[in-house]
């Protein structure tokens, strides 16, 4: 090896590592204090969980949102339309009653259609802005990927013939 290469190399691992403990000198301060920050901003949420002063109001509480959907009343029926070329979407309309103290945004809704090899899903939200003590209705497309199936004489795959939708959850607005 040249000297003067090794001579260079030298130079440059011993730039490299005042470089690093420059660096490790700074930021051990910086983090030392963002550690000591976010313990103490959690003990204090901690806090204010246990004297019931953080999360949602005593008068209106959070709902979970099976209980969310449990106060709405929904009809719905889906229908297989085409989406592309050996591509179909699944359109789902109906009515929702909202019976919660809530503004209901949107229903999101899953899917679970037959496809070439088993089942295949996919979910979609359709926006939907229902008041408390109001009915409106919906429409609108859950999914558009599906692929169709083979069928006996035909080139191009065919829409799945079975398919099943259900309200995976209401968007609160």
């Amino acid at each position: 090896m040249d000297s003067g290469l090794a001579l260079l190399m030298f130079v440059g691992l011993c730039l490299l590592g005042v470089v690093l403990v420059g660096l490790l000198i700074v930021a051990t301060p910086i983090m030392s204090w963002l550690l000591i920050g976010s313990v103490v901003f959690l003990g204090f949420r901690f806090v204010l969980t246990l004297l019931g002063l953080a999360g949602s109001s005593p008068d209106h509480p959070r709902l979970s949102p099976e209980s969310f959907i449990s106060k709405a009343a929904i009809t719905m029926a889906t229908e297989i339309g085409l989406a592309g070329p050996e591509r179909f979407a699944i359109n789902a309309s109906g009515m929702i009653t909202n019976r919660s103290d809530r503004t209901i945004a949107g229903i999101r809704i899953w899917c679970r259609a037959e496809a070439l090899y088993g089942s295949d899903t996919d979910s979609g939200t359709i926006p939907v802005t229902v008041n408390r003590a109001e009915t409106r209705s919906f429409s609108g497309v859950v999914a558009n990927r599906f692929y169709g199936i083979t069928r006996i004489g035909t080139v191009l795959r065919v829409a799945p013939e079975r398919h099943f939708c259900r309200v995976e959850r209401l968007i609160e607005g």
